[in-house]
Formats: structure tokens, sequence, C-alpha cells
């Protein structure tokens, strides 16, 4: 069998548009270019959730710069930390942590009295960040 080069796409065939989504811009052009030279209208994107959002709906987005993010102090997660918890919460979330599930997580956390705000702040930035394996660790020496 002959390995044999495409050179373009054969006549009277459709308009293909594609989508090329790399957060690489390197990746895209090279994508970009190989399918571009075949015959593809392509566009391309860093972020593809993004990119159609805005087709649809017709919006542009601002994006905030990585260096001036916020970065708010991180409570140091020890099991003295959650020793003002009942232990059938804790285990709660423990549980919720060990499904991922984080809209239990979450609902969880709301129980958190105001006055922990950053123990709170902590354990969703966790959730958030999928580090479950972070939250199921913390209980599980708590709950012991």
């Amino acid at each position: 069998m002959s390995k044999r080069t495409v050179i373009c796409l054969a006549p009277s065939q459709p308009r293909y548009r594609i989508l090329v989504v790399d957060d690489r811009w390197e990746n895209r052009q090279v994508v970009s270019n190989l399918l571009t030279t075949v015959g593809f209208e392509v566009n391309e994107a860093e972020n593809g959730q993004d990119n159609k959002m805005a087709e649809h709906l017709g919006v542009l987005y601002l994006y905030e710069e990585l260096s001036k993010t916020k970065s708010s102090p991180q409570e140091v997660l020890t099991p003295e930390v959650l020793a003002f918890m009942p232990t059938t919460w804790i285990a709660q979330l423990h549980q919720a942590a060990t499904q991922l599930n984080d809209t239990l997580v979450f609902r969880l956390l709301e129980q958190i009295p105001e006055t922990h705000t950053s123990l709170a702040e902590t354990l969703a930035n966790l959730a958030e960040q999928l580090r479950f394996d972070r939250i199921i660790e913390f209980t599980k020496t708590t709950t012991k």
C-alpha cells in the first residue's frame, strides 16, 4: 500500500469550517496551517467554551490579567481547625468529597459560621480546583 499525500479537497465539496482550539499559539498554528493548506476554512481560539459562547451570544470578553488575580490568605488545614464543627457534619463533608459531589460540598460549606470565613474560603477554593483529595485527607484525620 503506497502512502499518498493529500493536496486539497475534491471539487464540489461543501465548505468545511473548522475551529482549532488550544491554549498554546504554536500548537494552533501547526494545525491551522495543515488544514488551510488543504482547503479548510479555519478559525482559532484559545478557549473553546468562551469562543462558542461569544459566537452564539455576540459578546466580547475582557480577561483579567493573571498578575492581578486576588489572593486571599489560605487557612492552614489542621484537625484542630474543624474542632468547632459537629462530627456528623465533618463526616458528611468527607463523604461528599469522596463522592466528588461539589454541589453537596458547597452546600455544607454554607453551614460554616461567619466567624470562620477563611476556613470556608479555603475549602471552597479546594472544591473549585477539584482538589477533593485534600478535603478527604483533611476530614479523614478529623473523623477518626
